[in-house]
């Protein structure tokens, strides 16, 4: 899909924008969301047949995950650093 290229063109774009410092995991954690809540979307667009369950297809499910994980990655970096501030 187009709408997913440039949806994932613009993500590398604000990716690159606001973690230029080499922070751990959080651009792998702002990816994820980002890539799950895109591919999410695209998914609504879709015409075709596929497996669903719940409602939702099967890629639908697979971005969830993704957008899950990441927010939990996200947390826990997030922590990590708090702790880490701390300690100095």
């Amino acid at each position: 899909f187009l709408y997913e290229s440039l949806g994932l063109i613009v993500l590398a774009g604000i990716i690159l924008v606001l973690y230029r410092k080499k922070t751990a995991g959080l651009s792998t954690a702002f990816y994820l969301i980002g890539y799950g809540l895109i591919r999410f979307s695209v998914d609504l667009l879709r015409i075709d047949l596929q497996l669903s369950f719940g409602g939702l297809r099967f890629g639908q499910w697979v971005s969830l995950v993704f957008i899950i994980f990441g927010l939990v990655m996200f947390w826990w970096c997030y922590r990590k650093r708090l702790t880490y501030d701390q300690g100095k």
